[in-house]
């Protein structure tokens, strides 16, 4: 049975600009000599970010909830790795170091059946016929 991901995620995000430029420069090279994660996140963060993400812990999350470039790079981390290229996403550019990686099971047909019967039904309900 397949199942579905749960990534652990920290996250450096940083804005546009000269900024990031920096971030992608200075900040990539001092993840690579060896500086701890959060410390280079303190650092190099936005205000925000760094209230909203404590040392750039974005905490478990399903990887569905991410675009699927961000999903195929998290496959390709070792947990406790962090991308050695920054990309680039909505908020600026980023770095994402994977602190945990676990696979859940899919949910057997029985769990689905009430979630299967209202999409039906709400698609029956909006014209749709098979």
């Amino acid at each position: 049975m397949v199942g579905s991901g749960r990534v652990g995620l920290g996250r450096l995000a940083r804005s546009r600009g000269l900024e990031a430029h920096d971030f992608r420069s200075r900040g990539i090279a001092e993840l690579a000599a060896g500086k701890p994660f959060e410390t280079v996140f303190d650092e190099y963060s936005s205000a925000f970010d760094a209230k909203t993400f404590p040392h750039g812990d974005l905490g478990p999350h399903l990887e569905t909830e991410f675009p699927i470039a961000d999903v195929r790079l998290y496959r390709q981390l070792n947990v406790g790795e962090f991308s050695r290229t920054p990309h680039e996403d909505l908020l600026g550019w980023e770095v994402d170091k994977l602190e945990s990686k676990r696979t859940i099971p899919a949910p057997t047909l029985a769990a689905m059946r009430p979630r299967l019967r209202e999409y039906l039904m709400r698609a029956h309900s909006c014209g749709w016929r098979p």
